[in-house]
């Protein structure tokens, strides 16, 4: 018996040492990039890229977790504006722009809060070609040692599917945007007396097709679509929100 726990502290020894080595040699900095060119101009890419409106119809982390609650503040393609989240598969966390080159380069601060806390920086480079718009997309990581160090060694795999597949939604979501016949239709909606309001509202009509972009007023009693003409159907809008406890008194 003596000897067996022997081994066993040997062996958790062994494993420390390992851990520390291992911490020693691997990366202080990670980046990670990957690169497509869109078939449309820049100046609409980037809108797509950097609206955080548009964002949550073609960022995987939103497919990785429907029912996460996620909240936009500030203007939008601005720096401060700021997209946040909260959600069992997603943890909590955000995404806010610090500095911004209009057609050219968005920087963010990427902020991990739960279940772990950690921070990189957010890169989304555009460039204009004969072929369309490229986009290179960046994450950037000062990692920690021993542990973070150690995972920086498979982290290029580890974003791989986030970046590869951002940047082919996107790719895809500016192809339908681009297809798009939109118009802006205001609906007034009784029974909005609060910001909870404004919120259940806009999460009712956003998924339904065409949608571009909803905003809401319960002081006003309004909600505010910008959809796709060909695909706008009144019936649709007045059994979303009846759903959720409101009324439809007119849509103009």
């Amino acid at each position: 018996m003596k000897n067996t726990g022997k081994v066993i502290i040997f062996i958790f020894l062994g494993l420390f040492a390992l851990i520390l080595i291992a911490g020693a040699i691997g990366p202080q900095k990670v980046s990670v990039k990957r690169t497509t060119v869109i078939d449309q101009p820049v100046s609409q890419v980037f809108e797509y890229a950097t609206d955080f409106n548009h964002m949550l119809n073609w960022t995987p982390w939103v497919e990785q977790d429907p029912q996460a609650n996620h909240t936009i503040k500030g203007d939008a393609g601005k720096e401060g504006s700021r997209w946040a989240w909260e959600g069992e598969e997603l943890g909590k966390g955000y995404l806010e722009i610090k500095e911004i080159e209009h057609n050219k380069k968005v920087v963010s601060e990427l902020k991990f809060i739960k279940p772990w806390e950690s921070q990189s920086t957010d890169i989304r480079k555009f460039e204009e070609t004969p072929r369309g718009t490229k986009v290179t997309w960046i994450t950037e990581s000062h990692l920690s040692y021993p542990i973070e160090r150690i995972v920086g060694f498979f982290m290029d795999n580890m974003m791989d599917s986030n970046l590869s597949q951002g940047l082919s939604n996107l790719k895809e979501y500016a192809k339908k945007q681009a297809n798009l016949k939109p118009v802006t239709k205001t609906i007034h909606i009784e029974g909005m007396t609060c910001n909870g309001c404004e919120k259940t509202i806009k999460k009712s009509i956003k998924d339904l097709p065409g949608v571009m972009e909803v905003s809401a007023s319960h002081q006003e009693g309004i909600a505010k679509v910008k959809v796709d003409s060909s695909r706008f159907q009144p019936t649709d809008y007045k059994k979303a929100v009846e759903d959720v406890g409101y009324k439809i008194l007119e849509i103009n």
